[in-house]
């Protein structure tokens, strides 16, 4: 290989001569063998840099080492704030409707005492049966016609009538309409007249009464404890239950009706309206709802 002049810095890039031989002239490199081991000098002032070279031809990459070890996992960061709770998810399916309850015991029934049948007056005489007129036969005629009818006798008079009983005729009057009595005249049997005519009264002890104050029909229901006097119908309400074993187990709202035992409807602070109750122990909230069987519980409208 023939000469070759280098007229730029020579970069190695890190990498190193090897294989040079020991020097034989001053301009040729000295190997690190090549030197004399004696005592170090003091080292110079650092010379000015000089001007930099131009980048050399980037050597291949070497082979990458082998992964040092791991260290030792750093302490644990402070935890961050909570997020955010994300949206809640949609409602679940309404379960079903669980199986209905057993039927409450019958109420006793009320033991008021019937009044007794008045005494059947006698019955009064036959009258006297009148005589039978007395007109005289006509005469036999020829044979081939037939002879005149004689005239009819005169109608006897009638008898007297007989004596009555000791009850009262009975009579039958009408009258444009029928008022209820209220409580107190149904129980006692002394009702006044009403304004349209006559009071209409059931016997005391029946179960079955108009509230004055309210016009609601109410049962008069067994109580059972801790019941001891029923809370106040709602107006023009329909109470009617064999049994109640809390004060609050009525139709406490408007023309709400109840058939059954235990039932109650409830407003929450709102008066309910217009609900219908059928059933064994069953509780209604709200308006215009209507609930048959036996412990369910309705809310809303």
């Amino acid at each position: 290989m023939a000469d070759t002049p280098v007229f730029n810095n020579l970069d190695m890039q890190g990498n190193r001569l090897r294989n040079l031989p020991a020097p034989t002239d001053p301009e040729e490199p000295v190997r690190l063998a090549d030197l004399p081991s004696g005592p170090t000098g003091a080292t110079g002032p650092t010379g000015p840099t000089g001007p930099a070279g131009a980048t050399g031809v980037t050597g291949p990459t070497g082979v990458t080492g082998d992964t040092g070890v791991t260290g030792d996992t750093g302490p644990t960061g402070v935890q961050g704030t909570t997020g955010a709770t994300g949206p809640t998810g949609t409602a679940g399916s309404q379960g079903t409707t669980g199986e209905t309850g057993p039927t409450g015991v019958t109420g006793a029934t009320g033991a008021g005492t019937t009044g007794a049948t008045g005494v059947t007056g006698a019955t009064g005489a036959t009258g006297v049966t009148g005589v039978t007129g007395a007109g005289v036969t006509g005469a036999t005629g020829p044979a081939g016609s037939d002879g005149a009818t004689g005239a009819t006798g005169v109608t006897g008079a009638t008898g007297p009538t007989g004596p009555g009983g000791g009850g009262s005729d009975a009579t039958t009057t009408t009258a444009g309409s029928v008022e209820l009595a209220t409580e107190s005249e149904a129980q006692h049997g002394t009702p006044d007249t009403g304004d349209d005519g006559p009071l209409c009264v059931q016997p005391s002890g029946l179960n079955i009464i108009k509230e004055t104050t309210t016009e609601a029909l109410v049962s008069r229901p067994t109580l059972t404890s801790p019941a001891t006097d029923p809370d106040a119908r709602g107006n023009f309400a329909v109470d009617i239950q064999s049994e109640i074993n809390d004060d609050n187990q009525v139709a406490i709202g408007e023309y709400d009706t109840i058939i059954g035992a235990r039932n109650r409807t409830s407003s929450d602070g709102d008066t309910a309206l217009q609900n219908a109750v059928i059933g064994y122990n069953n509780l209604v909230q709200g308006h215009h709802n209507v609930v048959a069987g036996s412990t369910n519980q309705v809310t809303g409208t």
